[in-house]
């Protein structure tokens, strides 16, 4: 059992997550919980823990300030963060850090508890595979020894597209029933050939019905003194392969002696928070060019997994800020992207549906100034903002810019702007513990009184009490 630790201030969030989550089905045990950083470190000092999840924002020690410690400290526990899903910049730190990934509270009220518990298994699993792969190089393996280096320079190695594929179903390949097939984890299968390679052509999958289910890894340089192509070829798996997929194609190569560092590499943070941004924007729903430019910048910088789905899921928010009565569709629940292919998929479907809402009326040349406009206010909203400097944004007279506003937004320009002030004032409320006339401020209000009013209007109670009502509790 992996020994599990909570880390979250908010008592009823530990106790839910304790309580309703099947732990146990999944191999995991909560042996603690602790409602700060410095009670956690205390615990860990005393108790043995495989598996940290922890909230990130708390009072007397963050959770990025925890994980930096236990990173240090107990660098064999897997990390997992509990979070927002707007936290974007939280959550590229931590999985810079070394979090293997990440659950979002907002989510919890809709994910099923077995999934997220899935994630995270198969997550750990992956990491063990890796690991033992690496212990074993290092103790004097064959592989390490490079005494089968003459025969393993070349290696076909069979990829599952699919959890549960059935390494069976590849006996119906011809030249896989006379060589013998070797499993080297994360859903790897190797094919020690002691002559040259079978031929081979890209149909050979489909001709057996298994492209849908395999594909076919073409290895070169496994041998003459490269140790760790098994490694690089999980770390190829897990990382670049999510990219390299294409539903029509069956066979890939990669080379193994190639130099690579110390693995795929997290972009810089300067370039997620431009891609986060072009993403969150609606720019890419009226423009082609900038959506063509934003897939290929993204696919260029290759970030994990995690990351991606933390981009869309905080872009996604943001859509239906801007667009609130729009059907887009929804991220799920599990991984939602097998392949960066599955989320080209899913932008252009959500860029269909949006356009057409947009296109109802205006031109695309008055949809894009209404656009800029938004992009303006978003950026302005916590400041003294005026329906004529949007619409000078805009380029737009002020009374037809109010009518093409509420028309596309579905908004007047007021109700927008305070919609999005009240949202950020209840984040503000709830990650941090500064006076009220603080947070009025942050959200463009100068006078404390008229913004309580306003919230109160708008979420039914003050925001002292906002502030200190019971979160929900995950079901």
């Amino acid at each position: 059992m992996l020994k599990t630790l909570i880390v979250d201030d908010d008592k009823l969030v530990r106790k839910g997550l304790i309580l309703t989550m099947p732990w146990t089905d999944f191999g995991m045990k909560v042996v603690g919980e602790a409602n700060n950083g410095v009670k956690a470190l205390e615990f860990l000092g005393g108790q043995e823990v495989d598996l940290l999840v922890t909230d990130l924002e708390m009072p007397v020690m963050s959770g990025i300030e925890l994980m930096k410690q236990v990173k240090a400290e107990y660098p064999h526990i897997w990390m997992v963060v509990l979070t927002f899903h707007q936290d974007f910049d939280n959550i590229q730190q931590a999985l810079r850090i070394g979090a293997i990934d990440y659950i979002a509270k907002v989510q919890l009220e809709q994910e099923r508890m077995e999934e997220v518990l899935a994630r995270i298994a198969n997550r750990i699993r992956e990491e063990r595979m890796q690991s033992g792969v690496r212990q074993s190089l290092t103790e004097g393996s064959p592989e390490a020894s490079g005494s089968t280096a003459g025969d393993m320079k070349k290696v076909l190695v069979f990829a599952s597209l699919l959890d549960k594929a059935d390494p069976q179903a590849l006996q119906a390949i011809p030249f896989v029933r006379t060589q013998p097939l070797s499993g080297i984890g994360f859903g790897l299968w190797a094919l020690k050939c002691s002559g040259a390679l079978p031929e081979m052509d890209e149909d050979v999958l489909r001709r057996c019905g298994l492209e849908r289910e395999w594909a076919i890894l073409h290895v070169r340089g496994a041998g003459g003194g490269q140790h760790d192509w098994h490694i690089m070829l999980h770390a190829y798996k897990e990382h670049d392969f999510f990219y390299d997929y294409e539903p029509e194609r069956s066979v890939y190569d990669f080379v193994a002696d190639q130099p690579t560092g110390d693995g795929p590499q997290m972009p810089a943070d300067a370039d997620m928070r431009r891609i986060r941004e072009g993403w969150s924007s609606l720019f890419w729903v009226t423009d082609d060019v900038i959506y063509e430019q934003l897939l290929a910048e993204t696919q260029r910088l290759r970030p994990s997994v995690p990351l991606l789905e933390s981009i869309f899921y905080s872009a996604a928010a943001e859509w239906k800020r801007i667009l609130p009565d729009s059907a887009i569709p929804e991220l799920g629940s599990q991984r939602p992207f097998a392949y960066w292919v599955n989320a080209v998929e899913w932008l252009h479907t959500v860029r269909s549906q949006l356009r057409g809402k947009l296109r109802k009326t205006y031109s695309d040349e008055v949809l894009q100034s209404v656009m800029k406009a938004v992009s303006y206010i978003r950026e302005h909203f916590n400041q003294e903002l005026r329906l004529a400097d949007a619409a000078r944004e805009a380029n737009i007279s002020r009374s037809y810019f109010s009518q093409c506003f509420k028309d596309i937004i579905g908004q007047s320009f007021n109700d927008y702007v305070r919609s999005l002030r009240i949202a950020h004032a209840e984040v503000l409320l709830q990650q941090t513990a500064n006076p009220i006339y603080w947070v009025a401020e942050q959200c463009g209000y100068e006078n404390e009184k008229y913004f309580s009013r306003v919230f109160s209007e708008r979420v039914g109670m003050l925001p002292s009490e906002y502030r200190q009502r019971p979160r929900p509790n995950p079901k």
